[in-house]
C-alpha cells in the first residue's frame, strides 16, 4: 500500500505499479487528525510542514516554487483501520518531509505493532535541523514501545520489533 497526498504524484505512482495488483495506491494525507491539510508542493520533497519548507528554502538544496495545495488528510490508525490491514504488519516506511510527528501523533504503534518501521529522522543530520528535537523524541518513543534501532544514517532509521 503505498499513500501519496499529491494527486499528480498518486497518478504517477499508480501508473507505475499498474501491472502489479498486489501495490495500492491510496490519495490521502496522513497526519494527526482527520480534515484537510495544506501542502507546499516541491516534486519529491513536497511537505505539509511550514518549518521543513522554511529551512529547505534557507539551505537552497531543494525545489521551491510549486504552489501549495489542499487535500485531504485522515489519521494512520483509521487509514489502518478502514483498509482492514491486521497489527503485526511488516513493514511500515514514514517520510514525510518533517510531518513525521503529526503522523505518529494519529497512531497508536502499540496497538499496530508492525515488525519493522523505516522512519525519516534527521535527527543527526549535519544541517537540518527544523526538527531536531520532534526527530529525537520520536525515536525515544518508538524504542521504549519494544522497537531496536538496527540502522540509522542521518536522514533514516531502521526500528525492528524486539
Amino acid at each position: 500500500m503505498f499513500i501519496e497526498p499529491v494527486p499528480e504524484y498518486a497518478a504517477a505512482c499508480r501508473k507505475r505499479y499498474a501491472g502489479n495488483s498486489r501495490i495500492e495506491v491510496a490519495a490521502v494525507a496522513i497526519g494527526a487528525s482527520v480534515g484537510e491539510l495544506q501542502i507546499s508542493i516541491s516534486g519529491p520533497f513536497s511537505t505539509a510542514s511550514e518549518e521543513t519548507r522554511r529551512e529547505d528554502a534557507r539551505l537552497g538544496d531543494r525545489g521551491t516554487g510549486g504552489g501549495r495545495i489542499s487535500v485531504p488528510v485522515t489519521t494512520l490508525d483509521a487509514f489502518l483501520a478502514d483498509h482492514r490491514i491486521p497489527p503485526g504488519f511488516d513493514l511500515l516506511g514514514v517520510d514525510v518531509e518533517g510531518y513525521e510527528a503529526e503522523v505518529f501523533a494519529g497512531f497508536d504503534l502499540a496497538r499496530w505493532r508492525p515488525r519493522m518501521l523505516i522512519v525519516e529522522l534527521m535527527d543527526t543530520h549535519p544541517s537540518a535541523t527544523a526538527h531536531l528535537q520532534d526527530h529525537a523524541r520520536l525515536g525515544r518513543e518508538i524504542s521504549a514501545l519494544g522497537y531496536t534501532v538496527a540502522f540509522k544514517d542521518v536522514t533514516n532509521t531502521v526500528f525492528v520489533r524486539d
